[in-house]
């Protein structure tokens, strides 16, 4: 169970044996430094043996920590690397000998070519085995990418944020959970931890841990380093201190004059907002971290755990992502395992899967593009797919074009229920999200009646066993429209309304002008029941269909008319009319066929109404 002090109580681990062979830990990089760091209890000697090539031909000392159960940690700080290089290296210990070791320097700061690549995992206590799985899925996963088959040519670094051994007092938990499941990666990639809440700001935690050099004011507890364009932040999301905020604010603030700097990656514990377990939400994150972040337009990413599953959002107006990476192999928080999991409007996608985020930077076209993968829940195992992806282009950062409104038209007169229409997305990327807002005073968009944003999708909750697949809860939803059916306008009055899309580069278009209406009351009564006095697109029937479908419209004025049918992703499957007809009402049969006779196969589909003076779009459920 969880507690809302914020820890998750597992069983403890089995203790690892004693040391017999060294594995090297690799930590806090530069282009000209490295800390080599290992276990080995036969002797206080720290010595790593390194060079360019395999002869190695170089020696460095360092230093040892040795706990009073005899665990002795030893490290070597090298120094005066050249920068993006490759050296060999072996730790010795006395007659202790690791193998010979590769790992890559960083760039020189501000060097604009290459990539950088990370990635990214969190809450990895208490299961070795399920941690070991997701470290061979990362190897495995970045040789299939990028074909080479060292690592270290492939993955700069990996960040983890926090909660690595179940009870940071215990010494014995750190080498069972965290450095043995590591060791099939971190002798070549080098690995940097934010601390969580079961580290217990343990002095263990510090006596391993490098920071050192890179330490904020208040120590190792949160630090910054640069890696080429990049600088990376640990935020301490449980020291809450001004300190660190001002801290925080300073060194965004200064990344954002220097011209060596281009992202900045931001990594913590806690999230401000989990939709699948919100007795972890971390008010000193929302309330203050996000929002200083948000001042900063090279803050592109922030990253936390706490929550054992993946979660993807992005703050609504900055390029700030969000993304929760809790998977690393604790046990996971699982949907309807709680009741208050909430569905928050910033996030986009929840799974509660076992998984990992890989990063890669291409540092000349100033692009990221991200994958998180998985490796699957207790009931299904996944073979290391990917399940999400996302990107950043701040090479061309052209907003959508700035969308018009359809209806109701300006100054017009309308009856509930009210639907707002605007123009089609039109943009170099796709469509993220659309944003509606009305207000009952011109040009005041404080004080709102409206505020509806919707992104494309909204992965959350799932359907259960035995499948457990993932519901998207915009499963072909139309962002240019908003239904205003549940938010008590009232009769005579009137209301101002606006609309803007964001692209997938997370960039938002222009608000459209301004429009008016003045909601009235329908009358059951025509004048002339034989007239139409304004048009309008039924719902098809029936629906779901199989095989065809009516589709009813009224038409008010005289004009040319066109009835089409789109798929969800926007392509035109067939017109059913284009043609100058009168006013009246009609019915078109649609049989489920393109405009080849070719029948369609099972799903959702959009039928678009266009006449002289309107416009509207409805949905159709084709099923076989």
């Amino acid at each position: 169970m969880k507690d809302l002090g914020g820890y998750h109580d597992r069983p403890p681990v089995v203790i690892a044996p004693p040391d017999t062979v060294i594995l090297p830990y690799l930590q806090s990089p530069t282009e000209s430094s490295i800390y080599v760091c290992w276990h080995a209890s036969i002797s206080p000697e720290s010595v790593v043996e390194y060079g360019t090539t395999e002869s190695l031909g170089n020696s460095a000392s360092g230093d040892v920590y040795i706990w009073e159960d005899s665990t002795t940690w030893h490290w070597v700080k090298l120094t005066n690397l050249e920068p993006e290089t490759v050296y060999y290296y072996r730790a010795v210990s006395d007659t202790m000998r690791s193998d010979v070791y590769k790992f890559k320097t960083p760039p020189r700061k501000g060097q604009k070519t290459g990539h950088i690549r990370f990635a990214i995992i969190g809450d990895t206590r208490t299961y070795p085995d399920q941690f070991t799985n997701v470290v061979s899925s990362i190897r495995e996963k970045v040789t299939e990418i990028y074909g080479d088959p060292d690592i270290e040519n492939n993955l700069n670094l990996i960040l983890s944020n926090g909660d690595i051994v179940t009870y940071g007092p215990t010494l014995s938990q750190y080498k069972a959970e965290w450095f043995e499941p590591l060791s099939g990666i971190t002798a070549n990639v080098p690995m940097m931890v934010s601390i969580g809440d079961h580290e217990h700001d343990a002095d263990n935690y510090y006596n391993y841990m490098k920071y050192e050099d890179f330490a904020g004011p208040q120590g190792e507890r949160y630090y910054s380093f640069q890696y080429g364009r990049v600088l990376f932040i640990a935020v301490h999301s449980i020291f809450h201190t001004e300190e660190q905020l001002q801290w925080l604010d300073n060194l965004l603030q200064t990344a954002e004059a220097d011209s060596t700097i281009d992202w900045v990656i931001a990594y913590t514990h806690r999230p401000g907002h989990s939709e699948i377990w919100p007795d972890g939400n971390e008010k000193y994150v929302q309330d203050n971290v996000i929002p200083i972040m948000s001042k900063y337009s090279k803050a592109d990413i922030l990253t936390y755990g706490h929550s054992h599953a993946y979660e993807r959002g992005q703050v609504n107006d900055v390029s700030l992502r969000l993304l929760e990476n809790g998977g690393g192999g604790a046990e996971l928080d699982r949907w309807r395992e709680y009741p208050n999991q909430t569905d928050y409007p910033e996030i986009q996608k929840t799974y509660d899967y076992w998984s990992y985020t890989i990063i890669d930077i291409d540092v000349e076209n100033k692009r990221y593009d991200g994958a998180m993968y998985a490796i699957g829940l207790d009931e299904i195992e996944f073979d290391n797919i990917r399940v999400d992806q996302f990107f950043r282009d701040k090479k061309n950062e052209t907003p959508p074009s700035k969308p018009e409104v359809i209806e109701p038209a300006n100054n017009s007169e309308v009856s509930q229920p009210i639907t707002l229409h605007a123009t089609e997305y039109n943009g170099t990327y796709e469509i993220l999200s659309s944003q509606f807002q009305v207000t009952a005073q011109q040009g005041n968009y404080t004080n709102l009646l409206v505020d509806n944003k919707r992104d494309f999708e909204n992965i959350y909750l799932d359907t259960g066993a035995p499948n457990f697949i993932p519901i998207d809860k915009n499963a072909g939803i139309d962002l240019t429209q908003c239904s205003l059916e549940d938010n008590n306008l009232q009769i005579g009055k009137s209301y101002w309304w606006r609309v803007r899309y964001r692209d997938k580069n997370l960039q938002w278009s222009s608000w459209s002008e301004e429009y008016s209406f003045t909601v009235t009351i329908k009358t059951d009564v025509e004048d002339n029941p034989g007239v139409i006095k304004e048009s309008n697109l039924y719902n098809n029937y029936p629906n779901p269909f199989n095989p065809s479908t009516i589709i009813k419209f009224d038409v008010a004025k005289e004009g040319k008319v066109t009835l089409r049918i789109y798929t969800v992703e926007g392509k035109l499957v067939t017109e059913l009319m284009n043609d100058e007809i009168k006013s009246g009402s009609y019915s078109v049969t649609w049989n489920g066929t393109d405009s080849f006779d070719r029948k369609m196969s099972s799903g959702i589909y959009f039928y678009k109404l266009q006449t002289t003076d309107y416009q509207k779009i409805g949905k159709a459920i084709l099923i076989k």
